[in-house]
């Protein structure tokens, strides 16, 4: 009874995520050299299509010509853009963790969300995907729970691709760099009539690889992709708006250019079983839009398969003695459906839904032990298969409302309020293999429920055209759940995390949009984090809780214009996470010290200027990116960190006609970095970061 009352309560006060039916129809272009006034830019993830400037919250948004004129193809390239955002590279898209603020996990279900035209990516191993048909992208940072729900603890990225109708013509890109470094990539998006489009797109991608292994002489990093996908949209008339879209990714990479890290320094990569990550990823979805006299209606289904199969060498030796392999798969269906209140000037607002999902995720984990096996008293070699089915669901209500011109005119209350619900379940088996001979270890079943309400609220004031202010209050919430290793019973699973987080904020436009600015404030309260734990043999991690956390920091984002063809863009994040009470054992007391994977600072600075030609060419842009980071702490006890760095960006772009020729350099100083380090095994190792790396594309655009 008590719940069923919370799921009414909850029907009066929470929001979700954004459908993509709710884009504008006009076509959008992706060249280069655009700006726009921050009073024009709609964001729409919040579903209610709000221009920006009144957004009660810290949002970045980027748009195609400001990743075109990046040459941002992936979400570790996108994070580099957006202020205290942080995306680590692991060495493959397998565990593609992103930090927002501090808050992140390296391990199990992710603290910020993602979302791909309103469809949900729910694993990490999905997270590291191709940008290139990306009409734009929004980041929310902060708690998104009452709007999003689950795993948005730290934030989310909504990222938004070309659609039907709204955007029509054909593309094709040729591109080659340092590395043998190759692309190519083409789309069409047309229509059959002036109610129904379409849009199929393809790309290959191949990469040679940064990184010698010097056991083999080889790259350890090749990396091939590829992807396709198809769109349709109908639109009968102005009440109605249907979409449909598949796609397919895959991809075959070595990666783990992981090497001994000693005295400071990082050594040659020496060992000598190859390592790789294999990944096939499917989705599928359909959106239907209905605006109705006094409401709008909004209808979100998705399916999403990935399998995928890592292999890695557990000791990153030339010694030959654990190899490790994970195979997994998964299933997950999803819906969310919503109903909202049309806008039109009126004082009072709403809206109101119901989201939920279904996912299958089955994992298949062997470790090998080779030469190790004899120091293990085993008499030959053996290997140790763990299996994990973990099925879970979860359902959510939610509402808003949002009261304007509260006393004064500008003056705005926005309350929401949601209640999520949340079951998962793990099959568990533990089997040992010895030549022809099986052994089985252990096994259980373990269920594990969840539920929660989480409260936001904020205030805003609209001072003028393109200004406001605002504060806002929220809670912040991640589910508990499973280890896939652990050292004894009692680690078997782990708690929720909650946190409390106060945020003030402003943005404003000056000289029609010329200057443009925004400034956040934050600080995060947080309890029983979900800290990552090495196992006591040192193969392998767990999540326990730990103790109480706290996050405080600054966001600052200027734009100008100053004179005619120039644009300058400065984003700049700071972050001051810390332990303020964790024990990780009786004689490790870490309280006090730094959150690791969480850079103090993040900066992006970004010039471009476009020359207009009368002869041969039509245009010339030129273009430079400055984005620094650190310092960066990677492990509980602070030992070891990656001070402050900056990498230089450069680009060069000819545009006559149809055709584009840009060239292209990434870190072209070659600044040299530590992109990861951990410990395994009693020994220190680390990735640097790639090199300086130049290139070409061309771009044809009918």
């Amino acid at each position: 009874m008590k719940r069923f009352f919370l799921i009414l309560f909850a029907l009066s006060a929470g929001g979700h995520a954004s459908a993509y039916t709710n884009m504008p129809d006009s076509i959008r272009t992706d060249s280069v050299g655009i700006s726009v006034a921050i009073e024009d830019v709609t964001v729409y993830s919040l579903k209610q299509s709000r221009a920006l400037a009144d957004v009660p919250a810290s949002l970045s948004y980027v748009s195609a010509a400001d990743m075109t004129q990046r040459r941002v193809t992936d979400i570790k390239e996108f994070s580099s853009m957006i202020p205290n955002l942080f995306m680590p590279d692991f060495g493959s898209r397998l565990t593609s963790p992103i930090f927002i603020r501090g808050i992140g996990s390296r391990l199990n279900s992710p603290s910020v969300g993602l979302y791909v035209d309103g469809m949900p990516y729910y694993d990490k191993a999905t997270f590291d995907f191709d940008l290139s048909e990306v009409q734009s992208v929004e980041v929310l940072r902060g708690p998104q729970g009452t709007l999003y729900g689950r795993n948005t603890m730290g934030g989310i990225i909504n990222v938004f691709t070309r659609q039907p109708l709204s955007y029509k013509g054909t593309k094709v890109i040729l591109s080659g760099g340092s590395y043998k470094d190759l692309g190519a990539a083409a789309s069409h998006y047309g229509s059959f009539s002036d109610k129904i489009g379409y849009g199929i797109t393809a790309r290959y991608g191949h990469k040679g690889g940064y990184f010698v292994n010097r056991y083999n002489g080889k790259r350890v990093d090749v990396d091939d992709d590829a992807s396709g996908s198809l769109k349709l949209r109908f639109k009968p008339n102005d009440r109605w708006d249907i979409s449909v879209l598949g796609d397919y990714q895959y991809s075959d990479q070595g990666g783990y250019p992981y090497a001994p890290y000693i005295d400071g320094h990082i050594m040659p990569i020496d060992y000598n079983a190859y390592s790789y990550y294999k990944r096939s990823l499917a989705n599928a979805g359909m959106s239907l839009g209905h605006h109705a006299d006094k409401f709008d209606f909004t209808a979100i289904l998705s399916y999403q398969y990935f399998k995928d199969e890592q292999g890695l060498d557990q000791d990153f030796t030339p010694a030959d003695d654990y190899y490790a392999t994970q195979r997994q798969h998964q299933n997950l269906g999803s819906f969310d459906i919503q109903f909202r209140s049309r806008e039109d000037g009126r004082r009072y607002s709403w809206l109101a839904g119901a989201s939920g999902f279904v996912q299958g995720l089955d994992k298949n984990v062997g470790m090998e032990m080779r030469d190790a096996a004899a120091a293990q008293g085993l008499p030959m070699r053996a290997t140790q298969i763990m299996s994990y089915d973990t099925p879970s669901y979860g359902l959510a209500v939610y509402h808003q409302s949002s009261i304007n011109d509260i006393g004064i005119e500008g003056l705005s209350l926005i309350l929401g309020l949601r209640y999520d619900f949340e079951h998962s379940r793990m099959d568990y088996s533990m089997d040992m293999t010895m030549g022809d001979m099986n052994r089985h270890i252990s096994d259980f079943v373990s269920k594990l429920d969840f539920s929660q309400v989480m409260p936001k609220a904020s205030i805003q004031y609209r001072l003028r055209r393109g200004a406001s202010i605002y504060a806002t209050v929220s809670e912040g919430y991640k589910a508990g759940g499973f280890n896939v290793s652990f050292d004894n019973d009692s680690e078997r699973s782990y708690k929720p995390e909650r946190s409390w987080n106060y945020e003030i904020g402003g943005r404003a436009s000056w000289l029609g949009g010329a200057l443009t600015g925004d400034l956040a404030i934050f600080y995060i309260d947080w309890r029983q984090q979900q800290i990552q734990q090495p196992l006591a043999n040192g193969i392998g991690m767990k999540l326990v809780n730990a103790g109480r956390s706290r996050s405080w920091g600054v966001e600052a984002s200027l734009g100008a214009n100053p004179v005619k063809n120039l644009d300058l863009r400065f984003d700049w994040g700071f972050t001051r996470a810390e332990f303020t009470e964790y024990f990780q054992s009786e004689s490790a007391d870490y309280s006090g010290n730094k959150i690791p994977f969480v850079p103090e600072h993040t900066l992006s600075a970004t010039a471009s200027y476009t020359v207009n030609c009368r002869r041969v060419l039509d245009r010339i842009v030129l273009s430079a990116q400055y984005n620094g980071q650190g310092a960066i702490y990677w492990d509980d006890d602070n030992k070891v960190r990656q001070p402050f760095y900056g990498l230089l960006d450069a680009r060069v772009s000819f545009q006559r006609g149809i055709a584009q020729v840009d060239i292209w350099g990434r870190n072209i100083t070659g600044t040299d970095y530590m992109s990861y380090y951990f410990e395994a095994l009693g020994n220190h190792f680390a990735q640097r970061g790639k090199p300086a790396r130049f290139g070409a594309d061309l771009t044809l655009r009918f």
